[in-house]
């Protein structure tokens, strides 16, 4: 494996993670606002982590992983042993949009609402 081919591998790892982080913080309903803070990081440098433009260190990752009660292969998932082109897949990220949206929905009802309206589009297809 050459240098380009290294650096390549690299940088599919880095999309994964950052694809990882930013699922990881849409599944617990935060925003980079909410959650960069904690990190000890602005949300600008979140974002920057959940884009791959910069790369986020082994130990801010394990520190994100025990404060979140995770083990930090959760974050590692998806990297392959090999190198492989991957992009974030565009389905996954409005599922779980969707997902945040409705944990913060409160009304029981509405919930009902919505779960009817999936049942009956499911059925269409």
């Amino acid at each position: 494996m050459d240098k380009i081919e290294i650096d390549q591998w690299i940088d599919e790892i880095n999309k994964q993670i950052g694809k990882n982080l930013l699922n990881f913080r849409i599944e617990i309903g935060f925003s980079r606002q909410i959650l960069a803070p904690k990190m000890g990081i602005t949300h600008q440098q979140l974002k920057k982590y959940e884009d791959a433009t910069n790369q986020i260190s082994i130990a801010r990752l394990f520190l994100l992983a025990k404060m979140c009660g995770r083990d930090i292969t959760y974050f590692l998932s998806g990297i392959h042993d090999t190198p492989r082109e991957e992009q974030i897949n565009e389905v996954e990220r409005i599922d779980l949009e969707i997902i945040k949206g409705l944990k913060k929905i409160k009304d029981k009802n509405s919930k009902y609402v919505i779960n009817s309206l999936v049942k009956n589009l499911i059925d269409r297809e």
